[in-house]
Parts: C-alpha cells; structure tokens; sequence
C-alpha cells in the first residue's frame, strides 16, 4: 500500500511539474541580440539599456542606423529586432523564423508649414515634401491621402487644385524648403519627430499643421513592432518579462529623458550620432514619439489593415502577414 502510495504521489509530482513547464515554457540559453534603429525605437527600449536588464540571460542591446536594421532579420543576427512594421512582415511575415511580439511606437509624423492647414482638405494644390517618401513616411501618408479620397502626384507639372504634389526631401532641407521661392519651395512637409520640434522651436513662424496619427485614427498607426526568433518565444517567462519592462519603459521615459538620452547614446553604432540629445528630447518630443505597447494578439487586426492599406499603395514595399506572425 505504502509503495503504491509513494508511486502515485511521483506520478502527480511528475504531472504538475509538467504542466508547470509547459506554462512558462524553457529557458533560452544562448546569447540574446537586441537591435533597434536610433530613434523612436530606441526610446522605447531606455529605461532597459540604462538599467542594463538582462532578465537573467546574456541580453546585449545594439542601436544601429535605421537604413540597416532589416539587414539583422534577413541574416538572422538578430534574437531580437525592434522594427518599421511593413519591414517586418516582408522579412518574418510568414512566422516561421520570427514572431511578432508587440507594437511599441505607434507614429511621431506631422504636417509642418507656415499656412494653415484646418484640415486634410487644406492640402489640396499644394506642394509637400515628405521625409523618406519611399518609406513608412510617405507610405503612411499617401494612405491617408487615399482613404480621404485625395489624389497625388510625383509629377510636380501634373499639380492641380484638386490633387498634392509630393517630393522626397533630406531631414535637412526642411526649413530651407518652407522658406524658399520658386520652383524649390514647398507650402508643407511631413517630417519624423524630433525634427518637427527642432524646425519648429527655430523657426516660430514654421508650426505643427497635421497629425498623421490623428489622421489615421485608433490612437495612431503601428509604426514599429518587436519581433522575436520563434525559438526565442518559447522561452515564456523571458517574453513576458521583456514586455512587462517595456510598458514599465514607456512610462518611466517622460520624467527621465536626460537619462534615456544618454542610454541610447551609450548603445549606440560607432560613429553615429543620435537623434536624441538631452537637448532636444523634450516632453513634447516624448509625447509625440507615441511610445506604448500593445501586445501581438490585440494588434493583430490593426497590423493586417495597416499592411493591407500599405500593399494598395505599393505592393513591393511589404507582404501580407500570415496568423503565425503573431505571438500569442
């Protein structure tokens, strides 16, 4: 009796340690490589870098330019990536390889110029420049054109009353452009945080017109996701815990700006610099970076309808994600 006893309670022993297993899933023992580009992305992960948490795993975090952080997906050097949403489902889209785990940045685009511009409908017959047309920027705009039923144009002799004339510009002209004559000037620009503020603390006759993501509606379009190696994601514990210290960062970001500043900063690429200084990373720059996070399974649909509108406006710029994509 005694030793069917001792066996049955090895056998419950057994059960529950394995129920408990499958709950937070298994340790990931190998070296886990963070890289998000500098910028609102990098923000996001501040409170992280400058507390250095690595969640009792080897974690390292890696900010890089912006025009490279897809290359860490594509070859795989990434166990984890903080990036432009339509990169991601090009390169992990089908969720064999990555998942996505959360949204984190959710727009920092504005309209800026020295006319008003009460509404969308104001941007008829204008010229607008866009920061990175070819890119989020000006894929997210020419969607919110779109779904407002105006027409654009990259013909600048093609402008009419009804229609927008837009040209890709530097971060670097954008004064210059609002402030020019002739055929290099332009009526508005749309421009990434923190150069909205940069141009517009300078230049007090240059002012916020437009939101892009008030425009967009739902508190903003998904701008960059997390996403994480599929093998990484089994490790439970560590996916809820890196999520917890995310929300726990955007919260913690507006009252220690000088602080996450220097944390990108000490992150960053060699021989870059950051687009964030304790000098221009303001509490406006903070709020209009929109940083938050909202888990995979509650952005799921957000996600899809955003991609799908991407892919109308250009169908090689992004692919559609499958449900595997999405981290549950």
């Amino acid at each position: 009796m005694k030793k069917t006893i001792s066996i049955l309670l090895s056998l419950m022993l057994a059960l529950v340690l394995s129920f408990s297993l499958a709950g937070c899933g298994k340790k990931y023992e190998g070296k886990i490589e963070i890289y998000m580009p500098d910028g609102a992305p990098a923000l996001a992960f501040s409170q992280l870098m400058s507390e250095n948490k690595t969640f009792d795993r080897e974690v390292t975090y890696h900010v890089v330019d912006a025009n490279t952080i897809g290359t860490y997906v594509a070859n795989e050097t990434a166990a984890a990536a903080l990036i432009p949403v339509n990169a991601a489902t090009k390169l992990a889209g089908t969720g064999e390889k990555y998942k996505m785990l959360s949204v984190n940045t959710h727009g920092n685009l504005f309209v800026v110029g020295k006319q008003e511009a009460a509404d969308v409908n104001a941007l008829k017959g204008k010229k607008i420049g866009v920061v990175n047309l070819a890119n989020v920027p000006g894929l997210t705009f020419k969607a919110i054109l779109s779904d407002k039923g105006i027409a654009y144009t990259e013909d600048a002799d093609a402008l009419t009353a009804e229609n927008v004339y837009l040209v890709n510009i530097a971060g670097t002209e954008i004064a210059a452009r609002l402030n020019a004559d002739g055929a290099a000037a332009l009526d508005f620009v749309v421009a990434p945080e923190p150069a909205v503020s940069t141009i517009t603390g300078k230049v007090p006759a240059i002012k916020v017109r437009l939101s892009l993501q008030e425009l967009w509606g739902e508190g903003g379009y998904p701008q960059a996701v997390l996403l994480a190696k599929t093998e990484l994601t089994e490790d439970k514990d560590f996916v809820n815990d890196l999520l917890d210290a995310l929300t726990a960062s955007a919260e913690w970001l507006p009252t220690h700006a000088t602080e996450a500043a220097e944390a990108v900063k000490n992150h960053l690429t060699e021989g870059l610099n950051p687009s964030f200084t304790a000098d221009n990373l303001t509490q406006t720059v903070i709020t209009n970076c929109n940083i938050k996070v909202e888990k995979a399974k509650d952005a799921k649909e957000k996600v899809k309808s955003y991609i799908d509108k991407i892919i109308a406006i250009d169908a090689q710029s992004t692919s559609a994600p499958a449900d595997a994509f999405f981290y549950m």
